[in-house]
């Protein structure tokens, strides 16, 4: 019974668990910034691609402001 009580106090003062925990959670939030920060960039970029590609298709002052 002491060996049970033992074994059990050792994994409850045990905190590897909760460090990898932490660091999946931060790597979570990062991921999720960084694909906020795509869909957001990748929009601007797409919009000023199309700009550019209809300025060098039909070049006039409305294309090309």
């Amino acid at each position: 019974m002491k060996k049970i009580h033992a074994t059990l106090a050792a994994f409850i003062r045990d905190e590897d668990g909760a460090t990898m925990i932490e660091y999946a959670l931060l790597v979570a939030l990062i991921a999720v910034v960084v694909a906020a920060a795509l869909v957001t960039l990748g929009t601007a970029v797409k919009t000023k691609y199309s700009s550019v590609s209809t300025c060098v298709a039909t070049p006039n002052s409305t294309n090309c402001a």
